[in-house]
């Protein structure tokens, strides 16, 4: 799991440096997945340590590994520090989750605001996961 970890550092500051080049769209992928890829670290190294099969239970979950993760993320959150951080997080990365979708496959235009949000919310997510989980 370290070089997913290193993923999600490498996302991260590839979607810093996309914004400076002014290719916001990409940047906002970027964003969104240095926080899927910390996730994932988090719910399998620790949340869900004592799973093994995390395949199976995907599968039995339609094939979504980004809920599967997630979920046991936010519930982790929720039995750590309470609903209020729970709630603020799972806002936070749907927010940041559709903006990712739209970027990816709508036929819209990503601006710097837009990259730039996606840039700053993926970072206050990572601190949260990091001070919350790996601290």
């Amino acid at each position: 799991m370290k070089k997913l970890k290193n993923k999600s550092e490498f996302n991260l500051m590839a979607a810093e440096k996309l914004i400076k080049s002014g290719l916001y769209a990409p940047s906002v992928h970027c964003s969104y997945f240095s926080c899927f890829q910390l996730a994932k670290v988090i719910a399998c190294t620790i949340v869900l340590q004592d799973e093994k099969d995390h395949g199976s239970k995907i599968s039995q979950m339609g094939g979504n590994s980004h809920q599967y993760f997630w979920g046991a993320i936010k519930n982790s959150v929720f039995s750590k520090t309470g609903r209020e951080d729970e709630r603020a997080l799972s806002r936070k990365y749907k927010d940041l989750k559709a903006l990712r979708e739209e970027s990816d496959y709508g036929d819209i235009q990503i601006d710097s605001v837009k990259g730039e949000q996606a840039y700053n919310v993926a970072r206050e997510i990572n601190n949260f996961l990091t001070q919350t989980f790996l601290s």
